[in-house]
């Protein structure tokens, strides 16, 4: 660890990067909607992504597939997080990570979650 001099004290340099990758499928994550590229505004919307009451998202199952295999290819340990009710995420920690980031919360990690609106 290398400090930086300041005028206020010494400073530590602490970085971190998030990479967030599309998965391409031909539906959303949380519905039957299409993906497809170019259309028209508004046009690629269900029941669901509109969060009309008493519509239940159905997970798209590819998607988990995909984000699973990705993870597994990172060498990652696989932590399934529910963010909010229509929005899921996998969050891959990576375990080669600094000791020294445990005691802040902060190992780096990949977030790979398809958009689940237009």
């Amino acid at each position: 660890m290398s400090l930086i001099q300041g005028a206020t004290g010494d400073w530590e340099i602490v970085m971190g990067l998030e990479i967030h990758a599309q998965i391409s499928s031909k539906s959303k994550l949380m519905s039957g909607s299409s993906t497809e590229f170019g259309a028209e505004p508004n046009t690629q919307v269900s029941l669901v992504d509109a969060a009309m009451p008493g519509m239940l998202p159905v997970v798209n199952e590819f998607c988990y597939e995909q984000a699973v295999l990705t993870g597994l290819g990172l060498n990652a340990e696989i932590n399934f997080q529910k963010r909010r009710q229509t929005e899921c995420a996998l969050l891959f920690v990576i375990r080669t990570y600094q000791p020294h980031d445990r005691h802040r919360g902060c190992p780096p990690s990949i977030i790979v979650a398809p958009q689940t609106a237009t």
